[in-house]
């Protein structure tokens, strides 16, 4: 008996390039007399050359490796040529046939098809292991000198008794939608069901710098609004396709038939669609009306000239042909909220070598918590991270919490409430009169701090109020180092808000 083609596409390998697709076609073929088996390679190009045999007898050719180098598409491919095999072998007679089956065939690792390329059990290299992913990626080993972190300028300043002031406070960041985002099936029921859930952003808290309240205390809350258009014959449409979807995307029907007769469009959408609701209404309650004729019509016309290579719009035809146009029943709709960023200014003038000393510090706390973090390296169990070390990974720098403060360390009910933020922008002069002047040891005598913070998500209404999402309160005084899972106020009645 010859060789038997078992499958004559066992998998195809496919590559868009500028002139459409090409690829690769690997034959299977075993016979059962001497119980030799081959995958040849019938593709060309990157794949190979036709007839190169790229599996024989159990192994793989160095041609095979070549061109098939991803060692876990190569053992889905082995088991799938075992089993296919040993249906061959079994469908032929078998060994009461005197047919061989080969040794290396006569067991599988595992059944299936050779794609999807992963086990469908088991250890699949695909699946997220949050446990041991979260302990690999290990950030801000370097903000230890960041801890405990209390400063403030002036240094004599009667902060939490008599005197108001910003009072800025540093935090780990922690991603606040991955709690749904990796629960698998459940989590995507839950956001489909009930939408995207986001917890605090806050993580560790690590020190806070308070200062002087800022010359200028504002706030713009915006939302985005944007024009739309929808002239009749879309608003028609919108119509009739929502309440007659399935006529539209079904398999059968006058839809799917003209969206072969007549192709599809440069978009891959078609005409057929558009056709189909056309002449549902041509031949319907718009016949009467030769106003929707006019807009229907022109429509259609526009389509055939779009796929003709011809840009005409159902707009233009009815412009020059009768000196109209189709009312766009224009609106300016809500498109979605807007993230707000605060900008602050301070001069800081040391009056001591503490005071200096203090300055610089505050300085350092804000460069080195807005910069990008790099994997932590491991010695044993201490953990340390080197300058100019690999990282496969970059960290989020840390979050920041804004709050206006007065007497014995209160919120200050009339000014606005400030989201958590990111330290978008740091810029220092340290020549503030426009020279360099320094104290000994080249401390410069003046100096000028640019601030931009932006916070990391929109004001919605519910924000005021003084009910708040499980996790979500914000804890003031907590201690350094401790966790805050909240990040969100208390609004009162008498509060101004956010």
């Amino acid at each position: 008996m010859s060789s038997l083609l078992l499958k004559s596409n066992f998998h195809t390998d496919l590559v868009n390039d500028n002139e459409g697709q090409y690829g690769a076609v690997y034959d299977l073929r075993y016979d059962p007399k001497n119980g030799n088996v081959e995958l040849v390679n019938q593709g060309a190009g990157l794949f190979g050359n036709p007839g190169v045999i790229l599996f024989q007898n159990g192994d793989w050719t160095p041609e095979g490796l070549k061109i098939i180098p991803v060692d876990i598409i190569r053992n889905n491919y082995k088991n799938q040529i075992q089993n296919d095999v040993r249906s061959a072998h079994k469908s032929v007679g078998g060994n009461a046939a005197n047919n061989i089956l080969p040794s290396w065939a006569q067991s599988s690792q595992q059944a299936g098809t050779p794609f999807p390329i992963v086990p469908a059990t088991g250890n699949n290299p695909f699946n997220f292991n949050i446990a041991d992913l979260k302990s690999d990626l290990k950030f801000g080993s370097i903000d230890n000198n960041l801890r405990g972190t209390n400063l403030q300028y002036p240094k004599d300043a009667l902060y939490n008794k008599t005197q108001d002031y910003l009072q800025i406070g540093q935090y780990h960041y922690q991603p606040p939608k991955s709690d749904q985002l990796f629960k698998g099936t459940s989590g995507a029921v839950e956001i489909i069901t009930k939408g995207l859930q986001k917890t605090s952003a806050l993580a560790e808290f690590l020190g806070i710098v308070k200062l002087p309240m800022p010359n200028s205390v504002t706030d713009s809350n915006n939302v985005s609004w944007g024009d739309d258009n929808m002239n009749n014959l879309s608003a028609a449409a919108t119509a009739e396709v929502v309440g007659n979807l399935g006529q539209y995307i079904g398999a059968g029907g006058a839809g799917a038939a003209l969206t072969k007769l007549l192709g599809a469009g440069a978009n891959g959408g078609g005409l057929g669609i558009q056709a189909v609701f056309l002449a549902k209404l041509l031949s319907g309650g718009a016949a009467g009306s030769q106003s929707a004729q006019a807009l229907l019509k022109t429509a259609g016309a526009s389509k055939v000239l779009s796929m003709a290579g011809f840009s005409v719009s159902p707009e233009s035809i009815l412009a020059r042909g009768f000196g109209v146009v189709p009312n766009s029943n224009l609106e300016l709709l809500f498109n979605s909220p807007t993230l707000r960023e605060f900008t602050f200014q301070y001069r800081m003038s040391p009056r001591s070598k503490e005071e200096a000393t203090d300055i610089n510090k505050i300085i350092r706390f804000f460069k080195q918590g807005m910069a990008a973090k790099k994997q932590n390296k491991t010695s044993g169990n201490q953990e340390y991270g080197l300058a100019g070390a690999a990282s496969y990974f970059l960290g989020t720098p840390n979050v920041f919490q804004l709050q206006y403060k007065t007497s014995g360390g209160n919120p200050i009910k009339g000014v606005n409430r400030i989201k958590t933020c990111a330290l978008t922008g740091f810029a220092m002069n340290y020549t503030a009169d426009g020279n360099w002047s320094a104290y000994d040891e080249g401390q410069p005598v003046s100096v000028i701090m640019n601030m931009s913070f932006k916070e990391l998500e929109p004001i919605y209404d519910t924000d005021y109020q003084e009910d708040i999402f499980d996790g979500r309160k914000f804890v003031d005084n907590k201690p350094f180092g401790a966790a805050n899972s909240g990040d969100l106020y208390p609004i009162s009645p008498n509060d101004v808000g956010y």
